[in-house]
């Protein structure tokens, strides 16, 4: 329920104009300091949070840019149309007009004349509609692929409130963004410094370097240390299936699959998880297990290949066929295998092997998989690693509960969204004139 002096409106009411972008082949594509070079903005442009996201920004030539889409008119709202199921429906509100071409994906939202000052705050309740799922229930599916038709943006009830409401919410969202967004960043410096020291940890691991006085006494030498195929080390590798499953972590008594993000942070995350529909889709061969080493199959560019070691799982969950467990033969301990895995060396193979269009959804094979080659000692020497790395990486634990913050950030983000558009973020003033006043202006 909308406040008493807000109104509902149909978006179609408040919209002038409605144009999507155009098309252009990769290889038309040049580069920022080719002469008559334009930028083209594509859905990777269009980020989290209402944020345009210019690091991988495409030029074309200009003689191609359609003269009527060369350029995002000020107070427009750029719409992502066509995307992935999860990102379709982001938006961006264009303050200033900018000289920006755009892909056939995007489509430019014009509001009518007497909208226009609404366009930031209809913005931002279009990112809330997305961070609520609304377009990826609503939207057409494809392989790989979703879209919204302008219908379903038509379509779209906006709550108005008076219009010094409007400019008051949106001030009071920025000012909440902006206090999260530095805690962000400083939670994100800590995270960032530990990544450094065990990055370094790892390089030593994995060059000789920290187990350099355990072989002097022990009388053992480099050439102990072979290149192995990882498909060597690995005795079977098993998956699981995908079904339709209750989009929340299984209760007493239920049975769940784990989804990626489960392996993603570096620690076993079992709440990550979703409820199986019925008992006949359980399989009891894909129960996780403590000890299991698991493996990502897909994910982005930066978590395909993600892998933990489970530890302490009080839940029954199931394999997904996302996420792969290993096997190893006696030659290998599992740990060993996960650090080596994480380390440059490991994570370069793994990104070079995947394969995918697009950085948001990479994949890797089985049998790629086990072509990533593994430095590997002697067993006793593993086990000394694993130790010394076990030991070094009890200082860097507490910043392991610092992604729980980064993530409750997002969420609080979200949380702000939602209060906003109920009018309870503490702005609503019940003595101005109800925004039905200004659509009969309109």
């Amino acid at each position: 329920m909308v406040k008493e002096n807000w109104i509902e409106c149909p978006f179609e009411k408040l919209i002038s104009t409605v144009s999507s972008g155009f098309a252009c082949a990769k290889r038309n594509e040049v580069s920022k300091e080719t002469a008559g070079s334009y930028p083209h903005l594509r859905p990777n442009n269009v980020g989290y949070f209402g944020q345009m996201n210019l690091e991988k920004i495409v030029y074309i030539p200009e003689h191609l840019v359609d003269n009527k889409k060369k350029f995002l008119p000020k107070d427009s709202i750029l719409f992502n149309n066509t995307n992935s199921i999860e990102l379709v429906g982001r938006c961006i509100y264009i303050q200033d007009q900018v000289n920006y071409a755009y892909s056939n994906h995007l489509t430019c939202i014009e509001l009518n004349t007497s909208a226009k000052p609404w366009a930031e705050y209809i913005s931002r309740y279009i990112d809330f509609l997305w961070h609520k799922g609304f377009f990826s229930n609503s939207c057409k599916k494809w392989v790989g692929q979703a879209g919204i038709g302008q219908n379903i943006l038509k379509q779209i009830i906006i709550p108005l409130p008076p219009c010094p409401e409007q400019r008051r919410i949106v001030e009071r969202i920025e000012r909440l963004f902006e206090r999260i967004d530095r805690a962000k960043k400083l939670v994100q410096a800590v995270l960032d410094s530990s990544e450094t020291r065990k990055a370094a940890i790892l390089h030593k691991a994995f060059s000789g370097k920290l187990t350099a006085k355990w072989r002097e006494e022990n009388g053992v030498g480099m050439e102990s240390w072979k290149c192995v195929e990882l498909g060597e080390c690995i005795k079977k590798i098993e998956a699981g299936k995908s079904f339709k499953c209750i989009e929340r972590p299984p209760e007493n008594g239920e049975v769940g699959v784990v989804k990626v993000s489960a392996v993603s942070w570096g620690i076993f995350q079992p709440h990550e998880s979703k409820t199986c529909m019925s008992n006949e889709q359980v399989n009891e061969a894909y129960i996780i297990k403590d000890g299991d080493f698991l493996f990502s199959r897909a994910n982005t560019i930066q978590l395909v290949g993600a892998c933990v070691i489970v530890d302490n799982i009080r839940m029954r969950l199931m394999l997904s066929d996302k996420i792969l467990r290993f096997i190893f033969n006696s030659s290998c301990q599992s740990e060993y295998i996960m650090y080596y895995l994480r380390s440059k060396s490991g994570r370069d193979q793994i990104e070079s092997l995947s394969s995918g269009n697009q950085d948001s959804m990479r994949n890797v094979s089985q049998n790629s998989i086990k072509k990533i080659v593994i430095k590997l000692p002697t067993i006793l020497e593993q086990y000394e690693i694993v130790r010394i790395i076990n030991g070094l990486y009890l200082n860097e634990q507490r910043a392991h509960k610092l992604y729980d913050v980064v993530d409750k950030i997002d969420i609080m983000k979200k949380s702000i969204l939602a209060h906003a558009f109920r009018g309870e973020l503490g702005t609503n003033n019940h003595k101005e004139e109800s925004a039905l006043c200004l659509l009969k202006e309109m």
